[in-house]
């Protein structure tokens, strides 16, 4: 069986390990992102008051306020130290696990030896919980995309008290109950685009996708949604890259947090990003040939002039140099 273990709003989990003094289950409790301009994490509680992710900070700060939460600044150094905490305490109950993200993993667990499997659940969260004060949700099934339905399902506000964070999906009745319930863009692999394509072809819900024709799928869509809709009828179809597997290409982009005029400031925000995938590039033992530097102004400011611009250099040879 597959398991999906997946912490709840993550950097905010870690931050609020800092500051006990706010309530995360109650308290509107943020994370903006590292020039302290947007959003970038969200814990239920201030996703109640309406505020979406990537909302400028400027926009939310007053609302926050009046209501006795707290938008914390990143620490990104902090948020990877806990993730790899938090992966390599899974590793102690999972098998063939992967670091799919900062806050999620994949793995596996044998159910030839495991008598009762959400307690075996509830036992991982209540050691992440003890030993590293985090709230994780967890989703069990027999493939990795329908364990993604059942941590989305754990993690829903509405389930929350009857699931206690916990859902498994061990029989068919469970898993189309499940898929009924959630929408079609809820299902892991399905983007916006798809999802408006779909509904036009009568296809609202994770069900309507399970039992919709595969052929028909293949000639419509993509190979890729094929392959989600055999998950969800149980057959394992996706091959998952681990998070600390190499790649083709890495990406750093962050925003300023206020208009930039100098071009010393902006020469050195290239300069912080180019080191920073430099660094990364070392980390998967990996040398680029190229990169592309690109910059934009400020699209949430509709009524002043917008500028997008990009230059793409090539290297006189492969290199994970930071000074190169």
């Amino acid at each position: 069986m597959w398991v999906l273990c997946d912490i709840n709003a993550a950097y905010v989990s870690f931050c609020q390990l800092f500051n006990p003094q706010y309530d995360f289950d109650k308290t509107p409790l943020g994370v903006l992102s590292s020039n302290q301009g947007n959003v970038v994490a969200r814990n239920q509680a201030i996703k109640d008051l309406g505020i979406k992710m990537g909302e400028p900070a400027f926009k939310v700060k007053q609302l926050v306020a009046a209501h006795g939460g707290h938008l914390w600044g990143s620490n990104f150094t902090l948020f990877g130290d806990l993730s790899n905490r938090f992966h390599t305490e899974l590793e102690y109950f999972l098998f063939d696990t992967m670091r799919y993200s900062v806050d999620e993993c994949f793995g596996r667990i044998d159910i030839n030896y495991t008598k009762d499997i959400k307690e075996y659940a509830h036992i991982i969260q209540r050691t992440l919980k003890r030993n590293l004060g985090i709230g994780c949700g967890l989703g069990i099934s027999q493939t990795m995309t329908l364990a993604k339905l059942g941590s989305h399902c754990a993690k829903k506000k509405e389930w929350k008290e009857h699931t206690k964070g916990v859902v498994v999906l061990d029989s068919q009745y469970k898993i189309d109950w499940a898929l009924k319930h959630t929408p079609v863009e809820d299902i892991w692999g399905v983007g916006s685009r798809t999802t408006k394509k779909l509904n036009k072809f009568g296809i609202y819900t994770g069900y309507d996708l399970k039992n919709a024709d595969i052929s028909w799928i293949k000639k419509t869509f993509t190979v890729v949604l094929a392959r989600t809709v055999e998950e969800l009828r149980g057959k394992s179809a996706v091959e998952l890259k681990d998070v600390n597997d190499s790649r083709d290409r890495i990406c750093v982009s962050q925003s300023m947090g206020k208009p930039v005029i100098e071009l010393t400031e902006l020469s050195e925000a290239v300069t912080a990003h180019a080191t920073k995938a430099a660094f990364k590039l070392r980390r998967f033992k990996s040398y680029t040939s190229a990169i592309t530097i690109f910059i934009h102004t400020d699209s949430f400011r509709q009524a002043e002039p917008q500028y997008h611009k990009s230059q793409s250099i090539k290297l006189p040879y492969p290199t994970a140099d930071t000074s190169t």
